[in-house]
């Protein structure tokens, strides 16, 4: 297999904030809670401190945007390998069910790798390392150490220094973010901090992402439920504006739901105004309980 490295196919660089590079910090790495192996001369070019820190804003500006996951995911992967300065960047994904770690962005790894292609999830690879003991790993120099062991695919890749993360929030564990060389590099702390920033806005945007399609999951079975009882139901906002009207309740009011969403009871039905049916709505917004007439309607108020 070749080992030349190749941008992967329509991978964008949004993020880009100036060509210029700045000269590689001269401390070696130092994790706070992990590990840097193998410390040699820097061989990378990372951008300065200002620059990551545009590309950190930018970013998270991106992932607050709206953007898919997949777009978020690739962003990410771009964004750290020009902020650190390396030749591959790639956001491995752990799967429970089969315990490995699957390629799920990357930059300088072809296209058709991404989606397909799996790592070890285990201690002894360093992607396993980080997801599993939930801290940094710097490897300077591959040759030079004898703790961890490449995936066949990764030897291939020629990788010979790299840089992991764990994606990682309270209650997700979701993965890596690893950059890696094709020559010995060292990483000092300022590239490291980058990297865990981006990787703590990437876990951001995913815990939202995840909220999102639960909240939406939520919202089709409680649909499901009013649309199936035999009563008929609507809801109000605190302003009085309709946020739901099954089915049933369509039919008894003789109204189309498009035309009452968002529109104000008392406009809508002004009949109903100093009735019993009016009073009952006040009464159930006031006490924040329910209210009963007899009604063939069944209604919630000021829900919202």
């Amino acid at each position: 297999m070749s080992t030349t490295r190749r941008r992967q196919v329509g991978s964008r660089r949004p993020l880009r904030m100036s060509p210029r590079r700045s000269e590689e910090d001269a401390a070696p790495a130092t994790p706070g809670n992990g590990h840097t192996i193998g410390v040699t001369a820097g061989a990378g070019a990372p951008l300065g401190d200002t620059h990551r820190l545009a590309i950190v804003a930018a970013l998270s500006a991106r992932s607050l945007s709206g953007d898919d996951l997949g777009s978020i995911l690739q962003q990410t992967a771009e964004a750290a390998a020009e902020g650190v300065g390396t030749e591959s960047a790639q956001i491995l994904e752990h799967r429970a069910a089969t315990d490995d770690l699957l390629l799920r962005a990357a930059v300088g790894w072809t296209a058709p790798l991404v989606g397909q292609v799996t790592f070890p999830a285990d201690a002894a690879s360093p992607s396993g390392h980080s997801l599993r003991s939930g801290t940094v790993l710097a490897i300077e120099d591959i040759s030079k150490q004898n703790s961890f062991t490449l995936s066949e695919r990764q030897r291939a890749q020629g990788i010979a220094a790299l840089l992991a993360v764990p994606i990682k929030a309270e209650g997700l564990a979701y993965g890596v973010l690893l950059v890696d060389a094709g020559t010995p590099q060292r990483f000092g702390q300022s590239e490291i901090d980058f990297l865990c920033a981006l990787a703590n806005i990437l876990a951001a945007a995913i815990l939202r992402q995840r909220i999102r399609v639960e909240l939406n999951r939520s919202h089709r079975q409680t649909a499901e439920i009013l649309e199936s009882i035999g009563a008929a139901f609507y809801a109000l906002d605190r302003h009085w504006r309709f946020t739901y009207v099954n089915r049933k309740a369509e039919a008894i009011l003789d109204r189309r739901r498009q035309d009452l969403l968002g529109k104000t009871i008392w406009d809508e039905f002004p009949e109903m105004a100093g009735n019993e049916m009016h009073a009952a709505h006040l009464r159930a917004a006031a006490e924040r309980r329910p209210s009963s007439i007899r009604s063939p309607v069944c209604w919630a108020a000021g829900s919202e």
